[in-house]
């Protein structure tokens, strides 16, 4: 498929559908952060790339909800 083609080799089109898999699985999840925040969390690693910002979600699920979860918490402390 054309789209997903270009989803996944640039960068501008990947960014957009990152946040998008970001704000469908924190709402799946239930974890009340920004999608700005979480996005920034991961992807402040500049050498990341798009193949490995990939595997987030399908292979990393787990990993990636409870570091998620972690912050969220984390932020509740801070706020009170």
């Amino acid at each position: 498929d054309k789209i997903l083609q270009l989803i996944f080799t640039d960068r501008h089109w990947f960014e957009l559908y990152f946040h998008d898999q970001i704000a469908m699985h924190l709402g799946e999840v239930k974890i009340q952060l920004s999608t700005d925040f979480a996005y920034d969390l991961l992807t402040s690693n500049p050498t990341r790339t798009i193949k490995q910002h990939k595997r987030l979600f399908p292979v990393e699920h787990v990993e990636l909800t409870e570091i998620l979860r972690l912050f969220e918490i984390s932020l509740q402390l801070v706020n009170e």
